[in-house]
């Protein structure tokens, strides 16, 4: 990100997970552009089924969408985007994040959100938790088309359960 782009993100425990308050967007959401490189053929599977887009909603009430762009040797490039949640105040936006690969189908992403993602074993279901210390689900996400417009975050669509 350059030096003048400011990113202030708050969270707050929101019925069981996470919610978003206060975020401020890096760019407009029509600026995004979702570069996915598909994963070495030497990883293991469930390392290879995390590379694609991946959507559902963050506490029943954010749109949100995580793209896994590039897996590299020990860490992941992987894009965030939400959606519109006027009732508190959140307005969309995306971020792209450097997230640590771990084994069995895992990342973590530290920033700006701690949680570790597992892909299930079909490859179809991505869900993001606290961590090992504290397992609750916050985000339970679907694949989706690797075309996926990330600019249709601007709203809050119903979750595609």
């Amino acid at each position: 990100m350059k030096a003048q782009a400011v990113v202030t993100i708050s969270m707050m425990a929101f019925l069981g997970g996470y919610a978003f308050s206060g975020l401020v967007p890096s760019h407009a959401p029509s600026q995004i552009e979702a570069n996915i490189s598909p994963a070495p053929s030497t990883l293991p599977f469930e390392t290879r089924a995390l590379s694609g887009v991946w959507e559902g909603s963050w506490g029943g009430n954010l749109a949100s969408r995580v793209v896994v762009e590039r897996i590299h040797p020990g860490w992941a490039t992987v894009l965030l985007a939400w959606g519109d949640l006027p009732k508190q105040a959140v307005n969309h936006g995306w971020m792209r994040v450097r997230a640590k690969l771990l084994s069995d189908g895992q990342f973590h992403v530290a920033h700006p959100v701690n949680l570790t993602f597992t892909v299930s074993e079909d490859g179809m279901i991505l869900v993001g938790t606290k961590g090992k210390a504290d397992p609750t689900t916050s985000i339970v996400l679907r694949r989706a088309e690797s075309n996926a417009s990330l600019a249709q975050l601007t709203t809050n669509p119903e979750v595609r359960q």
